[in-house]
């Protein structure tokens, strides 16, 4: 179930409440019902499907309190999910089983150390405004691509990462230029690795690498 999809309209992902409230105020609200629009608008995050609707929040019979979030659904017109096989949203029992489409990821609760350096690392672009709306959209374009062709690979070295990091999150002793601190170096809790990183950072950015 997709929290969020692509409109076609706004050219940005969205939830249903800021969805309808774009909607309220566009031009197409004197023209279309929200229904119509939202079936001819929206797009799938993960594999690009239209036809969606949305599912309103579920509410306990006893309790009364929420127990599913205000989401969007695709179906086709037989009734069935319109997803592709290889799409992390489809639950057909015909899913393509493949490591490349496990890619719904919460970022705030995953304990992979790999997906909270992406989680950090896109944080850190969008509000140093680095990344788009299009970037976004773009990226996850380039893996829908590579999902559709199967199976796929690839490494990237951790040092990027951690040179990447120490560009947005250095010490205010380290921001402007690196500048060592013997005394904090045998205190406890001193973090050698931070420390190094901060380093390379202004070599790498000296020697335009």
């Amino acid at each position: 179930m997709p929290i969020t999809a692509f409109s076609k309209t706004f050219h940005r992902e969205l939830d249903v409440s800021q969805l309808k409230s774009l909607f309220k105020k566009s031009s197409r609200s004197g023209d279309i019902s929200f229904r119509d629009f939202v079936k001819e608008d929206i797009e799938c995050p993960a594999c690009n499907v239209t036809g969606g609707y949305i599912v309103k929040e579920g509410t306990s019979p006893v309790t009364g309190r929420r127990v599913s979030q205000e989401h969007f659904a695709f179906k086709n017109k037989l009734g069935n999910d319109a997803h592709s096989r290889f799409c992390e949203f489809y639950n057909g029992v015909d899913k393509l089983k493949l490591v490349a489409n496990e890619g719904k990821v919460d970022f705030r609760k995953s304990n992979s150390q790999f997906t909270k350096n992406i989680g950090l690392m896109v944080c850190i672009a969008i509000e140093n405004n680095l990344l788009t709306q299009k970037d976004i959209r773009d990226m996850r374009q380039w893996f829908l691509d590579l999902r559709t062709n199967g199976d796929f690979s690839f490494s990237i070295s951790p040092h990027l990462i951690h040179l990447a990091r120490a560009s947005y999150t250095r010490t205010k002793r380290n921001w402007d230029n690196f500048v060592p601190d013997p005394i904090a170096a045998v205190k406890e809790g001193f973090n050698i690795d931070k420390e190094v990183y901060e380093s390379l950072y202004h070599r790498c950015t000296y020697y335009n690498l």
